[in-house]
């Protein structure tokens, strides 16, 4: 009996360590999917940039002006909901490379005033450009598109990243001689959008010819890996 009870353990430990030793066969892919979208909402940057001897007096200029403009957007039809003051500073004028006025020279002020106008009638960016470069504002900051749909487009190109990943490895299991099995893990990177972005001082002006814009469309990217287990293929 005590022969027995010595070999049992052995023949256990020795069927379990060959068990572990044979691991299952598996395959990892990555797959990419890719949704354009037309743009059906944009996000219009303009400021109001003044100058003056004293910071008082650049700001008070500022709001002048300012005034003037918020005016103009809101008489062509604009609401005050679409309206967000992005940043407002004053401070003393530097150069392109952020230095101060020499000491022997007069003191500068500049007062800057962003505002955000957030349209859905892409039609009218450019009408609303030459309004404001001619009622006070300084400076157009560029234009950023945006779609509502988005989410749905995000999903769909997820759903294209899957898809792609899971031909890719049949096509890999046909090569080994193998049959793709099922889905054992995936792994999803959160989708990266692309949209048209008009750059600050792409964007001219001349009356009488009005600002043509011309929006581009949205790229929504989405990346997946999965892990597939590959069975041995019947004979």
């Amino acid at each position: 009996m005590r022969r027995i009870a010595l070999l049992v353990p052995a023949l256990l430990l020795a069927s379990s360590a060959g068990a572990q030793s044979v691991a299952a066969p598996e395959l990892v892919v990555n797959g990419a999917g890719v949704v354009s979208i037309n743009p059906d909402n944009a996000t219009l940057n303009v400021a109001v940039v003044t100058r003056a001897s004293t910071a008082a007096e650049a700001s008070r200029l500022n709001a002048d002006r300012m005034q003037r403009l918020l005016s103009a957007l809101r008489s062509a039809g604009v609401p005050d909901a679409a309206l967000i003051t992005a940043g407002f500073n004053v401070g003393q004028e530097r150069d392109a490379l952020g230095r101060m006025s020499p000491s022997d020279a007069p003191l500068v002020y500049a007062a800057r005033n962003g505002l955000q106008v957030s349209l859905t009638d892409l039609s009218r960016i450019g009408t609303l450009i030459d309004l404001a470069l001619g009622n006070g504002a300084t400076d157009i900051g560029g234009i950023t598109y945006a779609s509502s749909r988005e989410g749905e487009a995000r999903r769909a190109a997820l759903a294209i990243a899957i898809r792609s990943a899971r031909q890719s490895a049949e096509a890999a299991a046909t090569a080994a001689d193998k049959v793709l099995g099922p889905v054992l893990e995936i792994a999803v990177d959160q989708p990266n959008i692309y949209a048209p972005l008009v750059e600050r001082g792409t964007i001219e002006s001349a009356p009488p010819i009005a600002t043509a814009v011309m929006p581009g469309d949205i790229s929504v990217r989405a990346t997946a890996r999965v892990r597939f287990a590959l069975l041995p293929r019947e004979r």
